[in-house]
């Protein structure tokens, strides 16, 4: 067998993978494109509207008008901070709860 052929082989092997890697993610971002589109798919929820994260919001929103105005939040870093800590952790638990079927 020819060196060179031999090396244009291997190029051409590893091209074919690459090719096929990427035709797999694009086929797995695709079938995840579908699921948005799917009603009653995994990223469904309630009508298209996922409730635990709206009343999460809605809870840090009031936690943040709540705790915003004391001396330790105004004289240093701020609410903003502590509420997006608060939040997280909480729509953690929340989904940890009550997971989506």
């Amino acid at each position: 067998m020819n060196v060179q052929y031999s090396a244009h082989l291997s190029t051409v092997r590893i091209a074919v993978s690459t090719v096929r890697e990427r035709l797999s993610t694009v086929r797995s971002v695709l079938s995840t494109v579908r699921q948005l589109e799917l009603k009653g798919g995994k990223y469904w929820y309630f009508k298209g509207v996922n409730l635990r994260a709206i009343i999460v919001w809605l809870v840090g929103v009031i936690f943040y008008l709540v705790i915003n105005p004391l001396p330790l939040f105004t004289e240093t870093v701020g609410a903003v901070y502590p509420i997006i800590v608060v939040t997280a952790v909480l729509y953690l638990i929340v989904s940890k709860i009550n997971p989506k079927q």
